[in-house]
């Protein structure tokens, strides 16, 4: 019997692992495991694996031509410009073509998930607590296998934020992933955001039979945020 509650923590870790992206992690633990459903979860992961770096290859290789066309439109305005070669009709009409294809290639580049993208900070307005909740729910698997509470001061994010979403929520995947991670059994984590510089702070207790276990571990990690 415990070594079947084993093989179904294995596979809910590698769940949790497999939605925030950790693939290799999350095959490591399903590939020696002698179940059909574990069989099934690996080449699923395989396939999501094979799907996001896809994705990824597609993002570079647009970007890579967006910049082509727009280093053939800046050659020509800038030789046009300093007059070392004639603003003819063929030119503008190359400068042209140039500026209509990385309107074509934005337009493709909108429509791949973007999700590793990086924004700038200030550009738009970051959920702070609802990411941090999502990832606290994305790791729920691991921590129920160790005993860990995880515990969010959602009271301590102060104001509203505008920044990286995309970058923030690594971040926090990260930390929140490490956390329950370097628990120990029956321990606790306990999150919180210092709003006055956007450091997310993470504590790690260990057990305790009553009131506040001891310090084990303190992480604070800088997030990409500025307040509104």
């Amino acid at each position: 019997m415990s070594e079947r509650n084993g093989d179904r923590d294995a596979v809910l870790h590698a769940l949790d692992l497999a939605m925030m992206q950790e693939y290799d992690e999350a095959k490591r633990l399903l590939e020696p495991l002698d179940d059909a459903v574990a069989g099934r979860l690996f080449l699923l992961v395989c396939e999501l694996e094979q799907r996001e770096q896809a994705r990824s290859r597609a993002v570079a290789v647009t970007r890579h031509e967006i910049g082509n066309a727009l280093s053939i439109a800046q050659a020509n305005l800038e030789g046009m410009a300093d007059r070392v070669v004639d603003a003819t009709p063929q030119r503008l009409e190359a400068v042209l073509r140039s500026l209509r294809s990385v309107g074509a290639l934005l337009d493709e580049l909108r429509r791949v998930p973007a999700r590793n993208d990086i924004h700038d900070v200030g550009g738009e307005e970051v959920a702070l607590a609802e990411i941090i909740d999502a990832n606290i729910a994305a790791i729920a698997g691991l921590a129920s296998t160790k005993g860990v509470r995880v515990l969010f001061d959602r009271a301590s994010q102060g104001g509203s934020h505008r920044g990286d979403a995309n970058q923030v929520h690594r971040m926090v995947r990260k930390a929140v992933i490490d956390a329950v991670r370097y628990a120990p059994p029956h321990g606790s984590v306990e999150i919180a955001v210092h709003h006055g510089d956007n450091q997310l702070a993470v504590a790690i207790r260990d057990a305790s039979s009553g009131g506040v276990g001891a310090l084990q571990r303190m992480m604070k990690i800088r997030l990409p945020l500025v307040a509104d």
